[in-house]
């Protein structure tokens, strides 16, 4: 079994990795910004330094854009072999990005959070595209 924490507390990640047990740490930008971060490059290139897996997310409106975000990501110097990106499964952009990810030899965490409300909301848009 592996244990990730989720936070961007910088303070409650220290601490939680001295504990010896975690096995990485998974943070958002959103996370990021409720704690008052501002340079969200920065912080995960730390985090990166602090922890064994960092697990994050490339954000975009498209595929092409989380595609753009995650090759932007590397770029800035997160390693490739401790860096996961998460996605949503029922999102067609994240499909194709975890499907491009997945051709680069990337790891991926792929979520199903919240799906049923999710999904509904897509089918209900979509059966309304068509009226």
């Amino acid at each position: 079994m592996e244990l990730y924490l989720d936070s961007a507390d910088i303070k409650e990640i220290e601490e939680a990795f001295q504990l010896g047990f975690l096995t990485g740490l998974t943070t958002t930008p959103t996370f990021m910004h409720r704690e008052g971060i501002t340079d969200v490059d920065a912080i995960m290139l730390k985090l990166s330094k602090m922890v064994p897996i960092l697990q994050v997310e490339a954000l975009g409106e498209n595929a092409e854009e989380i595609v753009k975000e995650a090759k932007r990501l590397v770029k800035i110097g997160l390693p490739k072999d401790t860096t996961v990106f998460k996605i949503l499964v029922f999102l067609s952009p994240s499909l194709h990005f975890g499907f491009v990810q997945y051709k680069e030899g990337r790891t991926l965490n792929i979520r199903c959070l919240q799906i049923s409300s999710f999904l509904r909301e897509w089918l209900e848009r979509k059966k309304s595209q068509k009226s």
